[in-house]
């Protein structure tokens, strides 16, 4: 999942790359409006989204995010006001594109920071020292890739580049809202197997905090579950070990039993050695009185 979170960096440079490649030329070419006015529609949206991401990171911020929408709830909106926006920019009315613009700025910008701290919270150090600078450098790669083909597809068709733009954004939208819910049930069910481990617990007991553990935000639940992983194998390495010590107590008992076995035999072996002395003694003598009597 930390690999996800890293790729889904580059959502940016999916739904701001048309964006910033043909953009102005769209307005320009549709609309018929000077430039100055397409530079200032820019600067108010980047405005917008600074203003908008410093007061959602403000201590109000985050006591509404908590009490509203908890992470990856958060997330979700922030990428479905991005993808709704970006299919506002095929509507054919300049308000409509002004408004777009600066939502998409905006919804950009919440969910970088939203993933930021979902990154940094979920990604182990020695990981992040790779996935990190990985994902700052996918986005660039995606945003030259952009930059590179925007004028090629306005040339087919001017509105092809957020036709395409539109598309990529919603499968990527799609998948990683599918991938968080499956993300979330799975840290859910293995802190439901570790609480089980507790023999004094019912399942019913477990089966409610499962349930609760799906309120969580993500980066708790996923906390909180790679602990619980940790606990599920410290105590499968410790029945492993109790099993292990078992067996090498039993098989000590069966070499102890065999020891015992191989030394009965040797005393049988004697006692047999000497039960032949014997009789071949007897046979001696029956020899010998045999001569006597001959005699």
């Amino acid at each position: 999942f930390t690999y996800l979170v890293a790729a889904m960096f580059s959502f940016e440079s999916i739904s701001c790359g048309y964006l910033y490649a043909i953009g102005p030329l769209f307005i320009y070419d549709n609309f018929h409006v000077n430039e100055g006015l397409i530079g200032l529609i820019y600067a108010v949206a980047s405005g917008f989204a600074s203003i908008l991401t410093v007061l959602t990171v403000s201590p109000k911020g985050r006591e509404l995010q908590r009490k509203y929408t908890r992470s990856p709830y958060n997330l979700y909106m922030s990428l479905i006001v991005t993808n709704v926006s970006c299919a506002g920019l095929l509507i054919p009315s300049f308000s409509v594109q002004c408004i777009c613009i600066i939502l998409i700025h905006g919804g950009i910008e919440l969910f970088l920071a939203f993933m930021a701290e979902l990154q940094g919270a979920i990604t182990p150090s020695h990981d992040f020292a790779v996935l990190g600078p990985t994902s700052q450098l996918s986005r660039k790669i995606v945003s030259v890739i952009m930059s590179l083909t925007g004028p090629t597809v306005y040339k087919v068709f001017p509105r092809l580049p957020y036709v395409i733009s539109t598309l990529l954004c919603f499968i990527c939208t799609s998948g990683f809202i599918f991938c968080a819910c499956k993300q979330q049930q799975n840290n859910a069910a293995v802190i439901a197997s570790m609480i089980s481990l507790n023999r004094s617990v019912r399942e019913e007991e477990s089966t409610e905090v499962a349930k609760q553990c799906r309120r969580m935000t993500l980066e708790y639940s996923e906390c909180f579950a790679r602990m619980a992983d940790y606990v599920i194998k410290a105590e499968s390495f410790d029945d492993d070990d109790a099993e292990a010590r078992s067996n090498i107590t039993s098989f000590t008992s069966m070499k102890t039993d065999s020891d015992g076995d191989e030394e009965e035999a040797r005393t049988n072996g004697t006692n047999l050695t000497e039960m032949k002395t014997d009789s071949n003694e007897d046979e001696e003598a029956a020899r010998s009185n045999g001569t006597n009597l001959t005699e």
